[in-house]
């Protein structure tokens, strides 16, 4: 069975995180999967591909600059607290897009905003997975609703745009509906990113399945938490609290909130280590910068007490699962997808409101908890397991095809 996998780009973020660990799972249990990509920045990833090779390097820069300034000029519109990358451009023609759809049997959609134009994408009649990262998919447009809830109706003046005239969501909405849905199944890491899908307009009478991200356990592993502070020369008899993100100034990060929630700690032998890109100072803050390599991470991980995940919004964080599989306990809020990640007093604590104060008490009580850290790791192992993963996405995967032609699609 041939899979398609693709997702606007290689580079960070928990989508295309999370499409690549899938990718490399797949070959790993021996399944012909490649991977398709409009921006592609990695030269390590097996059978990738990206829509540029064709061009030249004049016709690749013209063309990411036009797409760069449209963006521009569309949020300049945006208002409210989520402004993100709205919009959809025409799917980028190549004899390798071309060459790759054909090839597929089945195509696994992962984060594709600026890549893919549904209405003729679906016209190519293709069995599609599509796996959810956000609300984007189901809405008119917006990544992640907030309290709106127009999406399960239909999205018209959108309270995240300013403009009024032809509602854009609205427009991107109803271009969607138009799109022939019958061969699609929707995937999600999350039941409640799952539950908002098959409340909306869109998705509400396609098949839906849970499947968590998995995570390479060969990689992130507990190890001794005073080798992992030596290696990375950090302080060996402070208490540790960890803070990652892509952007650290990313509002809905939450960063500000734990800011204000650290400063108010009893214990003042703490400190915060703060991984990502931005800039950061203070007192008892160590600023690592963004980190890629994964046995960095597992240090960072391991050297540390507790990782905060102060995030107003999100689906089903990453860096929670790398955390518990490094067996290091988690704080975070109650939003999206994140409490079915953490179990008070198993592997972390939930904070009971979203507010500093709250925070500062769950993670004092998180930090004067006797957590079994090698718990924490094996049942991470067991619950994100990659070949699981594999094996939910194949059923997935066989189900579009009869018996007989899925046998012949396997001994291919």
């Amino acid at each position: 069975m041939k899979i398609l996998l693709v997702n606007t780009t290689d580079a960070g973020g928990g989508a295309a995180i999370a499409c690549i660990r899938l990718h490399l799972a797949l070959l790993k249990e021996g399944i012909d999967s490649k991977l398709l990509l409009l921006n592609k920045t990695r030269n390590d990833l097996p059978e990738s591909y990206s829509v540029y090779r064709e061009k030249n390097k004049i016709q690749k820069y013209l063309f990411k600059g036009k797409r760069k300034a449209s963006h521009i000029l569309f949020k300049r519109h945006l208002i409210g607290k989520s402004k993100g990358h709205y919009g959809f451009t025409k799917t980028q023609q190549s004899s390798i897009s071309d060459a790759l759809f054909d090839w597929a049997d089945i195509v696994n959609l992962h984060w594709v905003a600026n890549f893919l134009d549904w209405e003729s994408f679906f016209k190519l009649k293709k069995n599609v997975v599509w796996t959810l990262h956000d609300m984007n998919p189901f809405t008119g447009g917006c990544f992640h609703s907030e309290s709106c809830i127009q999406y399960t109706t239909s999205c018209n003046k959108c309270p995240q745009l300013s403009i009024s005239n032809e509602n854009f969501s609205q427009k991107q909405l109803k271009l969607k509906l138009k799109s022939n849905l019958n061969q699609l199944h929707v995937v999600s890491p999350s039941k409640w990113l799952m539950d908002k899908s098959q409340q909306s307009t869109l998705f509400k009478n396609v098949p839906h399945s849970l499947i968590p991200n998995s995570i390479p356990s060969d990689s992130f592993i507990s190890i001794d938490k005073l080798e992992a502070r030596n290696k990375l020369n950090l302080p060996k008899r402070k208490k540790i609290i960890m803070f990652i993100a892509r952007n650290i100034n990313n509002i809905q990060k939450g960063l500000t909130v734990l800011l204000e929630s650290f400063s108010k700690l009893k214990d003042k032998n703490t400190q915060l280590l703060v991984i990502g890109q931005g800039e950061i100072k203070g007192k008892n803050i160590i600023h690592l910068g963004p980190i890629s390599n994964n046995q960095i991470l597992v240090n960072a991980y391991a050297a540390t007490d507790l990782v905060v995940t102060p995030s107003y919004i999100e689906n089903s964080p990453n860096i929670i699962i790398e955390a518990l599989t490094c067996g290091t306990p988690v704080v975070g809020f109650k939003v999206g997808g994140i409490p079915e990640l953490i179990i008070d007093g198993e592997n972390g604590f939930l904070c009971e409101q979203i507010s500093p104060k709250s925070l500062t008490i769950t993670i004092e009580k998180a930090l004067h908890t006797n957590f079994s850290r090698k718990q924490i790791h094996k049942e991470a192992t067991r619950r994100f397991n990659q070949q699981k993963q594999v094996q939910e996405y194949m059923r997935i995967f066989r189900s579009f095809f009869p018996q007989n032609k899925r046998l012949k699609l396997e001994q291919k």
